[in-house]
């Protein structure tokens, strides 16, 4: 790692509020390529526990990365795993070209075996059975970002432990746009 990471406690009761503007902060800090905070694990760590929904959050319409995205093409390996850990959708993808564009397929065509390992143990771990991020399905995320009600409720209907999960608004959170 190039740069040391600045640790920092959360308050026994942290303040959303703050949380959020922080979060805020990572993510223009991050696209305007200031890496020391865009590289912070800790930080990461903190708003993705309040805000889990932005571990999948793509940049814009058009321009689809999603923070795994960055994460893999910095050969960032302390980042894809803690993402990874957190619920990051590996098979995510720009469309019309999920497949070929997928943070996963980025770095085994790249030779980032490393990170290509780390996605796989992870992919493997939630296989498992063991517990994960409380984060929608791909499938799920899919349907809701078309606004396929149909899809929706049959993938619900078949996975009801995520029905009691609470999912941001897909018309105004930015994870399903």
């Amino acid at each position: 790692m190039k740069y040391p990471l600045p640790t920092r406690k959360l308050p026994e009761r942290p303040d959303l509020a703050q949380l959020k503007r922080q979060a805020k902060e990572l993510l223009d800090a991050f696209l305007a390529g200031d890496r020391e905070r865009a590289d912070d694990a800790t930080e990461v760590r903190a708003i993705l526990k309040v805000r889990p929904e932005l571990v999948d959050m793509v940049e814009a319409w058009n321009y689809e990365y999603t923070p795994l995205h960055y994460a893999v093409l910095e050969r960032n390996a302390p980042m894809v795993r803690l993402l990874m850990e957190s619920g990051a959708d590996p098979h995510a993808g720009i469309s019309p070209h999920n497949e070929a564009t997928a943070a996963i397929t980025i770095a085994d065509e790249r030779g980032y075996h490393e990170i290509a390992a780390i996605i796989r143990e992870e992919e493997s771990r939630r296989e498992s059975g063991r517990p994960t991020a409380d984060l929608p399905t791909p499938e799920l995320r899919a349907a809701m970002r078309a606004g396929d009600e149909d899809r929706a409720i049959a993938i619900l209907e078949h996975h009801r432990d995520l029905v009691r999960v609470h999912f941001p608004d897909p018309l105004t959170s930015p994870a399903f746009k």
